[in-house]
């Protein structure tokens, strides 16, 4: 913040040297509103491009097929792949991390950030019911320690 703020003193400091008219001043006004403008739009456009990625799951073919993620290729489930729920996130406790894991390879896809309060039973019991229908659509196990505050004959 104190960059930006020295970096407008700066241009302000600048401009007013060169003495410049009214309509000089509007000029400065119109390209910094443009590059503000454009700077918006950007960052809106970045943010709209990393909402769009992930992983689209075809049950059918069960197949995870990548969505805006670069250097990632089709999965194949197989009797290797397990899902697994385990704390992630950025040091929320709230968060769990879905993950796709083989058995060789380790994790091969974060699938998605889940928010669910440990603390909670309620919100423990929907997570694990929901990992384990998925686990079961994609007919793959489950794997992982069970999730807290539950007990762990769902979990293999």
């Amino acid at each position: 913040m104190s960059l930006w703020v020295a970096a407008s003193g700066f241009f302000f400091s600048l401009v007013s040297s060169l003495r410049l008219g009214w309509v000089g001043w509007l000029v400065w006004m119109l390209v910094l509103g443009a590059l503000a403008a454009w700077a918006t739009w950007a960052l809106g456009r970045k943010r709209q491009r990393k909402k769009q990625q992930g992983w689209e799951v075809h049950f059918e073919q069960r197949t995870l097929t990548p969505v805006g993620l670069h250097g990632h290729s089709v999965i194949t489930l197989g009797p290797d792949y397990s899902l697994g729920c385990f704390p992630g996130g950025d040091g929320e406790e709230a968060a769990w991390l879905l993950e796709l894991r083989h058995v060789r390879r380790g994790p091969v896809a974060a699938l998605a950030l889940i928010h669910a309060n440990a603390g909670k039973p309620d919100e423990m019991a929907t997570l694990d019911r929901f990992v384990s229908r998925l686990a079961q659509r994609l007919e793959i196990r489950r794997s992982g320690a069970p999730l807290p505050g539950l007990p762990g004959p769902e979990n293999t």
